[in-house]
Protein backbone atom coordinates (compact mmCIF):
# COMPACT_ATOMS: atom_id res chain seq x y z
CA UNK A 1 0.00 0.00 0.00
CA UNK A 2 1.31 3.63 -0.89
CA UNK A 3 2.50 5.66 2.39
CA UNK A 4 0.43 8.87 2.15
CA UNK A 5 0.44 11.91 4.48
CA UNK A 6 -2.37 12.67 6.42
CA UNK A 7 -2.00 16.32 6.24
CA UNK A 8 -2.24 15.90 2.10
CA UNK A 9 -5.12 14.26 2.67
CA UNK A 10 -6.89 15.89 4.77
CA UNK A 11 -5.72 18.91 2.54
CA UNK A 12 -7.63 16.95 -0.29
CA UNK A 13 -11.00 16.30 2.10
CA UNK A 14 -10.97 20.51 2.58
CA UNK A 15 -10.94 21.14 -0.94
CA UNK A 16 -12.99 18.87 -2.11
CA UNK A 17 -15.66 19.66 0.74
CA UNK A 18 -15.15 23.74 0.11
CA UNK A 19 -14.40 23.34 -3.21
CA UNK A 20 -11.99 26.13 -3.14
CA UNK A 21 -8.38 26.46 -2.85
CA UNK A 22 -8.92 29.52 -0.48
CA UNK A 23 -11.59 28.57 2.02
CA UNK A 24 -10.27 25.40 2.55
CA UNK A 25 -6.92 27.04 3.48
CA UNK A 26 -8.82 29.35 5.88
CA UNK A 27 -9.93 26.36 7.32
CA UNK A 28 -6.19 24.52 7.71
CA UNK A 29 -4.54 27.92 8.74
CA UNK A 30 -2.58 27.75 5.81
CA UNK A 31 -2.13 28.78 2.54
CA UNK A 32 -3.82 27.96 -0.99
CA UNK A 33 -0.65 27.40 -2.99
CA UNK A 34 0.31 25.12 0.26
CA UNK A 35 -2.57 23.49 -0.61
CA UNK A 36 -2.34 22.98 -3.61
CA UNK A 37 1.47 21.56 -3.47
CA UNK A 38 0.10 18.90 -1.60
CA UNK A 39 -3.16 18.10 -4.06
CA UNK A 40 -0.39 17.84 -6.52
CA UNK A 41 1.91 15.67 -4.83
CA UNK A 42 -1.40 13.59 -3.63
CA UNK A 43 -2.16 13.23 -6.86
CA UNK A 44 1.02 11.90 -8.53
CA UNK A 45 1.34 9.77 -6.15
CA UNK A 46 -1.96 7.99 -6.63
CA UNK A 47 -2.20 8.47 -10.40
CA UNK A 48 -5.25 9.81 -10.75
CA UNK A 49 -6.54 13.36 -11.27
CA UNK A 50 -8.45 14.04 -8.15
CA UNK A 51 -9.78 17.59 -9.08
CA UNK A 52 -10.57 19.88 -12.01
CA UNK A 53 -9.42 22.95 -11.15
CA UNK A 54 -11.05 26.36 -12.53
CA UNK A 55 -11.15 29.55 -11.50
CA UNK A 56 -12.50 30.32 -9.07
CA UNK A 57 -13.09 26.60 -7.73
CA UNK A 58 -12.22 23.15 -8.18
CA UNK A 59 -14.32 20.70 -8.88
CA UNK A 60 -13.63 17.06 -7.81
CA UNK A 61 -13.32 14.14 -9.96
CA UNK A 62 -14.79 10.86 -9.88
CA UNK A 63 -11.86 9.38 -8.01
CA UNK A 64 -12.78 11.77 -5.21
CA UNK A 65 -15.78 9.84 -4.18
CA UNK A 66 -13.23 6.85 -4.00
CA UNK A 67 -10.87 8.51 -2.05
CA UNK A 68 -13.17 10.28 0.47
CA UNK A 69 -14.92 6.96 1.38
CA UNK A 70 -11.78 5.47 2.23
CA UNK A 71 -10.08 8.00 4.23
CA UNK A 72 -13.01 8.39 6.14
CA UNK A 73 -12.80 4.21 6.82
CA UNK A 74 -9.41 4.59 7.62
CA UNK A 75 -9.48 7.57 9.86
CA UNK A 76 -12.94 5.67 11.70
CA UNK A 77 -10.86 2.35 11.98
CA UNK A 78 -7.94 3.86 13.25
CA UNK A 79 -10.18 5.86 15.76
CA UNK A 80 -11.29 2.62 17.11
CA UNK A 81 -8.69 0.71 16.88
CA UNK A 82 -6.39 3.22 19.03
CA UNK A 83 -9.19 3.01 21.89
Amino acid sequence: MKRLALSDLLAFAGVAETRNFRRAAGLNATSASSLSDALHWLAARLRVRLLTQTRPSATPSAARAKLLAGLAAGVAGDFYHAE
